[in-house]
């Protein structure tokens, strides 16, 4: 699901965001060290070119 102006969030939290977010939920642990990592397929030139910055993730809460 995406935003009104195109964005994507992912809720990136252990316990679901309600119903009506989960679809863009991934579980993390409750504790603990835990990695994000961005996989792409067929990526642009300028990702393989490394000219492309993936957007930093943002706390909201």
């Amino acid at each position: 699901m995406t935003g009104a102006d195109g964005s994507l969030t992912i809720h990136l939290r252990p316990e679901s965001p309600g119903a009506a977010e989960e679809s863009n939920w991934l579980a993390t642990p409750d504790h603990g060290t835990w990695y994000a990592a961005l996989r792409m397929y067929l990526p642009h030139p300028a990702v393989v070119d490394a000219l492309w910055e993936c957007p930093p993730i943002k706390r909201l809460t």
